[in-house]
């Protein structure tokens, strides 16, 4: 029977000495049982659906969506799904003394291997996008430690050893988050619904957030860094500004004129000619 089981090789060796060996994703029937073994990897897991229990270390525990837990090296394990919803799950195999150090900085160690995430979906996307892929090539292979370091810096984020977060630390690390998914992705089609997605928040309680916070909303904060940046653009090239406007985010030369207007006054044409013939004076 069909499981839906999926595991890719993987080879990447990282500048931290992380080694990345295979990940996978898998549908388990009921009472799936894996070990008690031992592995001389690291195994990180995440949960999609379902529960199981994991025994480890000497302490066993019950498991269900959004949680994810971590199998040492070394130590006899076992974990299995549940009889009546079973789990399924993603993980990644990796190596090296970087990883431990990740690990230990997200607070997870072999007397504490669990722990929650929010984006629990990103290890199963992360699995199955390359589930066609018989060569990991070089952008493949940048995609994974680009995926893999979100991961676990939004982990470390939420998880840090060295000072508890209080609910303004957590809010500045959503909002934080905001600043940076527009500033990298704004000459994409982004949207907000897209930029709460990738948060982990509710679209609602995130916009109303980060106007409590900045004093604008998230579609407006995106516009102005797209203004902005047309604004570079127009003063200081000669590029045509249909591609001015898909380098700003926008698609249609249309939409991005009459935005333009509405926020800056004039029409991305005179708004050059206006910043050439002050530059010239």
């Amino acid at each position: 029977m069909d499981w839906n089981m999926k595991q890719i090789p993987l080879r990447l060796k990282m500048e931290e000495d992380v080694v990345f060996f295979f990940c996978g994703y898998h549908s388990t029937p009921p009472e799936h049982r894996i070990g008690p073994s031992v592995w001389d990897y690291y195994l990180i897991h995440i949960v999609h659906k379902g529960k199981g229990i994991v025994r480890t270390n000497n302490k066993e525990y019950m498991l269900e969506q959004g949680d994810g837990f971590v199998i040492y090296p070394n130590v006899i394990s076992y974990y299995a799904s549940d009889i009546k919803l079973p789990w399924e799950y993603s993980w990644i195999a990796v190596k090296g003394h970087g990883i431990k150090k990740i690990l230990s900085r997200a607070n997870i160690s072999p007397d504490n291997n669990k722990f929650r995430h929010h984006n629990f979906d990103f290890f199963k996307y992360f699995s199955i996008g390359y589930e066609n892929t018989i060569n990991i090539n070089m952008a493949n292979m940048l995609l994974i430690k680009s995926n893999f370091y979100s991961f676990f810096a939004q982990l470390i984020n939420l998880n840090k050893k060295e000072k508890k977060k209080t609910n303004k630390d957590i809010k500045k690390i959503y909002i934080q988050a905001v600043e940076n998914i527009i500033n990298t992705n704004f000459h994409n089609r982004i949207t907000v619904e897209q930029i709460a997605n990738q948060v982990g928040l509710n679209i609602s309680y995130l916009g109303k957030l980060f106007k409590s916070e900045k004093g604008i909303s998230i579609k407006n904060y995106l516009i102005n860094i797209r203004m902005k940046r047309a604004c570079e653009l127009l003063k200081s090239t000669d590029y045509q500004i249909s591609d001015i406007s898909r380098s700003a985010g926008y698609m249609d030369q249309l939409q991005f004129a009459k935005i333009f207007r509405k926020y800056k006054s004039v029409s991305p044409t005179d708004y050059r000619v206006k910043n050439s013939m002050l530059k010239n004076e």
